[in-house]
């Protein structure tokens, strides 16, 4: 990786972003983000001279001289100057979130190596293999999901759950799938044509490996079991 590396996230309930850099091998969250997505006054007083920091919005070079920090001085940054409990809890679950996943990426993981789909008993193992190009959109995803007893999301909250995540971006005609999550493997934007219509719209899907970390951050408790099917799910 080259000194400049960076990777940006939509921080939605501020409508901010926050920058993380690698610096010296060390994965690091840019202050001058995490407290304008917190929710701090960086015009005056005491965090006035983080406000004169570059920030996501500024060139690689000058972003690489901004105060950064570590994982666990990021996070109490975040506990000392967000604006109130809700804003803290969102963005340390999004920076923890981002970080784990960035050093993912950075280990070079292949995505093969990650936990593999559970296969339902009587289904063909050749056949519940999860292939590279099968994708799930959000109201197939959402269907899924519902099966797990402990999971109780529908089309539109899993969409809205998404979006306050980090996970999709809102555009003016459709949604898109975070850079975040294209470099995890998690997600795709794919353009579709309405019928009727000449025109091409982007629309998310989630991946087989984005699905199965979905259903571990909403706290499923059951075996999650796919199959080649995309519409078809299979019942227990």
């Amino acid at each position: 990786m080259g000194e400049l590396e960076h990777w940006q996230y939509r921080f939605t309930p501020t409508r901010s972003t926050i920058c993380a850099v690698l610096r010296d091998g060390e994965v690091r969250w840019i202050g001058r983000d995490l407290l304008a997505a917190a929710g701090a006054d960086l015009t005056s007083g005491a965090l006035a001279e983080f406000g004169a920091q570059p920030g996501h919005d500024q060139p690689a070079e000058h972003r690489q001289l901004a105060f950064a920090y570590p994982l666990e001085d990021a996070l109490q940054l975040v506990a000392d100057f967000a604006l109130d409990e809700r804003l803290r809890e969102h963005l340390a679950e999004l920076v923890r979130f981002s970080h784990t996943g960035i050093t993912q990426v950075l280990s070079v993981q292949p995505a093969a190596a990650l936990r593999p789909v559970a296969v339902l008993p009587g289904v063909d193992a050749a056949a519940a293999l999860t292939p590279a190009d099968r994708t799930w959109s959000i109201r197939e995803a959402a269907r899924v999901l519902d099966r797990d007893p402990a999971i109780s999301i529908g089309q539109q909250a899993l969409f809205d759950w998404l979006h306050l995540h980090g996970w999709i971006n809102h555009l003016t005609h459709g949604w898109e799938a975070s850079q975040l999550m294209v470099n995890f493997g998690w997600a795709i934007t794919r353009h579709d044509r309405i019928p009727g219509q000449k025109d091409l719209y982007p629309n998310v899907r989630l991946t087989d490996l984005g699905l199965q970390a979905l259903h571990e951050r909403l706290g499923g408790v059951a075996a999650l079991t796919l199959t080649t099917t995309q519409l078809t799910l299979v019942e227990e």
